[in-house]
């Protein structure tokens, strides 16, 4: 399914089919700040939806739709903006194989909480070999906000806090980039500030 927003305020949410969900049109008589976000908060199993206007105001719905973690499709593939294309190879233990193509394996790259909840959000990445790692946030008008060095140890997620104290409300993307004397990947993650 799809949710989208139009710029006077209006919400609204299609099936893969092009049928519109019953919970649907919202409206909030505002533009949006920034894209809708679609999880179950109350982990009651139903959707929520939150959405936040240019003039600041925070609406939120509790919808009757059914919470499926799958069917909510976000532009990088779900509410932990993981996408769902494996480049590695994945052996039964845990660890990755030698032979991986990749550092950081795309569905293993994203932040929580997503938007964030207080002036927090951590960036999480996993490795499949050790490697230096940098991760550079930037604005939407590609401005560098803020570098910060990342943890670089194989088989695990790794995870970066990043102090939302004094960043304003927006959308930013974070660049992770690692490296080592093998390869080099870059992921980049969209993270929602709320304040």
């Amino acid at each position: 399914g799809a949710v989208i927003a139009d710029p006077a305020g209006v919400i609204d949410g299609f099936d893969v089919k092009g049928k519109r969900f019953a919970d649907f049109p919202l409206a909030v008589g505002d533009s949006l700040r920034v894209a809708p976000v679609l999880l179950d908060f109350d982990g009651d199993g139903d959707v929520e939806l939150a959405a936040v206007t240019q003039g600041g105001m925070l609406y939120a719905w509790d919808l009757a739709s059914q919470y499926n973690a799958n069917s909510w499709n976000q532009i990088y593939a779900d509410e932990l903006n993981s996408n769902r294309s494996k480049t590695y190879l994945e052996v039964p233990s845990g660890h990755f194989e030698q032979t991986a193509t990749t550092l950081l394996p795309e569905n293993k790259a994203y932040n929580w909480p997503n938007p964030n909840i207080d002036d927090y959000t951590f960036i999480r990445y996993y490795l499949t070999e050790r490697a230096d790692v940098r991760i550079k946030i930037f604005d939407l008008a590609g401005d560098l906000v803020k570098e910060l060095p990342g943890s670089s140890q194989p088989f695990t997620d790794n995870e970066v806090r990043w102090d939302l104290t004094g960043v304003q409300s927006g959308v930013y993307l974070a660049r992770i980039e690692a490296k080592n004397s093998r390869m080099k990947d870059v992921r980049i993650i969209k993270i929602a500030v709320v304040k």
